[in-house]
């Protein structure tokens, strides 16, 4: 069984409407990601809060709209990632997909979004190809070749450093002790 679960604004609140996002995560106690699944869905549960009823919800164009989330049950399988977006997307009819994992099940969801010709925003994953693979995607984190490259090449620099036979300045002031 498919578990469903969903928070945020209903049709009874003072809305003009209701932004609908559906999305995937871990919903059951048994699955490898669960407590991971359950840190988001508090986080982003908070922050529906706040939007809807510390805020008043979203202002567009004058109008007041809150925002509703549908989460679906993907079993922490990239295998069901995809057919849960699918069932998140048409459950609700929604307005926006979001995926909250990293880069390797988020583009299962970012291929089934774009399939479902829903614009979805990535929390979690900074690989290129996440993003480069159709043109309704976008996160927050930077390319991960960006940080990757830099942090891969500062390690180089260090360790050619004392290969020399120097001491490799670490950024650590040794008058601070």
């Amino acid at each position: 069984e498919t578990r469903i679960t969903s928070y945020g604004a209903v049709a009874n609140d003072a809305f003009d409407g209701i932004i609908q996002i559906g999305a995937t995560l871990s919903l059951d106690p048994v699955n490898k990601f669960y407590g991971y699944g359950k840190a988001v869905r508090r986080s982003l549960q908070m922050f529906l809060d706040m939007v809807n009823y510390d805020f008043g919800g979203l202002n567009v164009s004058g109008q007041r709209y809150g925002m509703r989330f549908t989460w679906v049950g993907d079993g922490a399988n990239s295998k069901q990632v995809s057919n849960a977006t699918a069932h998140a997307s048409r459950l609700t009819d929604a307005d926006f997909i979001f995926a909250g994992y990293a880069s390797g099940y988020t583009t299962h969801a970012v291929k089934q979004s774009y399939a479902e010709g829903k614009l979805i925003m990535c929390g979690g994953a900074a690989t290129p190809s996440v993003y480069s693979q159709n043109n309704l995607s976008f996160g927050f984190f930077p390319p991960s070749t960006s940080y990757t490259l830099s942090s891969l090449l500062a390690i180089a620099e260090k360790a050619a450093a004392l290969d020399a036979g120097g001491t490799p300045n670490c950024g650590l002031d040794a008058a601070a002790g």
